[in-house]
């Protein structure tokens, strides 16, 4: 069965592991390592900032995968996501995850819109939110870090 919790300062350890892991950082714009105390700083910033949600998404209670929801319009009811899982898992467990928590923002945070960017590249990704129901809004370049990145920008409507 799957839950979803929040993330707490205990879950930073792991998190930050898989965070830095190469398949995770590959899929990521910022492709740095992050260091402890970088990461320390982030939650605490996310825990003083009601728009951000950190979850831990647990199975039979191994955790599978992290995901981070920020608010982004509370009159439209939507929000942006990362979602990524905790180190390999087996077949379609990523897709039970993300269902599982579409479902707790629709029926817990009370959203009704998910937007996402994903890394060009990155094609499990792209199938991975098409095949849970993400439609392509564009195609756009950005810079990160002095270098151009290609990403989609995706949606979601769950009302």
């Amino acid at each position: 069965m799957i839950e979803i919790r929040k993330m707490h300062k205990d879950d930073l350890k792991n998190v930050l592991k898989w965070r830095n892991s190469n398949i995770v950082r590959q899929s990521m714009l910022n492709k740095e390592i992050i260091k402890w105390e970088e990461h320390l700083k982030w939650f605490e910033k996310c825990q003083n900032d009601d728009r951000i949600t950190n979850l831990i998404v647990d199975k039979d209670k191994k955790t599978i995968g992290v995901v981070n929801i920020m608010a982004n319009d509370i009159e439209s009811k939507s929000c942006s996501w990362s979602i990524y899982l905790a180190e390999e898992q087996g077949k379609g467990l990523g897709t039970a995850m993300g269902f599982a928590v579409i479902d707790y923002i629709k029926n817990i945070l009370k959203l009704k819109k998910i937007y996402v960017q994903v890394l060009k590249e990155n094609l499990i990704s792209v199938a991975f939110h098409r095949k849970i129901g993400f439609s392509l809004i564009n195609e756009t370049s950005i810079n990160v870090k002095e270098r151009s990145v290609d990403i989609f920008n995706m949606e979601m409507n769950i009302d």
